[in-house]
């Protein structure tokens, strides 16, 4: 069954958090209840730390910014599905251009009205992928709600997500003065519907995992380019 998503992410990390509400007041003076909160660009934009990159992954998900999104991820980025959504046509994992291309597809779809994403995470501690020493972020609490144009609620609740941060390298052609977000591991968990961040436009709820929701949106070039990942 294809969900008709259209984005994925809005962050909110408890770091982040320290720092106040990243939306603009709303009419009743409160910025994050009583109506539909407006992101305000963030700027300038610092990616020296982990929770940096963060921040700006939550603004380029809520406004729907491919751009900036893929300018977070390092050139030989992946993203791992977990095992129960690998599949012979799409493989397990996705690269750098396979990645942007099916956020993208996303980012442009019109049908989702509503995205609410709760996430909480340690703080970053070093970690090895691939024999490499980086700075891994786990999420281990997270919420992903998101309202269709039909009244159904896609709902990813309680699956774990972890991040491997990795500063620039030059010989990539990356900056060395910051991070790059180098591999997103969908580890999983139980997803199932249950008390989410505000009413959902409908009773109806379809539990899904990150990496389904991705694996919808994978063009046919992009899944059979990935079979040997």
């Amino acid at each position: 069954m294809r969900f008709p998503v259209a984005s994925l992410v809005l962050l909110s990390f408890p770091a982040l958090l320290l720092g106040g509400c990243l939306f603009d007041p709303c009419d009743d003076e409160d910025c994050c209840q009583g109506c539909r909160p407006i992101v305000r660009d963030v700027y300038p934009v610092s990616l020296d730390d982990p929770d940096s990159l963060l921040l700006q992954m939550q603004v380029a998900h809520a406004r729907r910014e491919i751009d900036r999104y893929a300018e977070l991820l390092a050139h030989d980025f992946v993203f791992r599905f977990q095992e129960g959504d690998i599949t012979p046509e799409l493989g397990p994992s996705l690269t750098f251009e396979q990645d942007s291309l099916t956020t993208r597809n996303m980012f442009a779809s019109p049908e989702v009205t509503d995205i609410r994403l709760s996430l909480t995470g340690a703080p970053a501690a070093s970690a090895l992928w691939e024999g490499e020493e980086m700075q891994r972020v786990v999420l281990v609490d997270m919420l992903l709600e998101v309202d269709l144009s039909n009244g159904v609620t896609l709902r990813v609740a309680g699956q774990t997500q972890h991040y491997y941060f990795q500063w620039g390298r030059p010989e990539r052609g990356e900056d060395p003065g910051r991070y790059y977000l180098r591999a997103w591991r969908d580890i999983g968990g139980a997803s199932a519907p249950g008390s989410g961040l505000a009413e959902p436009a409908s009773a109806a709820v379809s539990p899904v995992t990150w990496g389904g929701v991705l694996r919808e949106y994978a063009p046919a070039g992009v899944e059979s380019a990935s079979r040997d990942r």
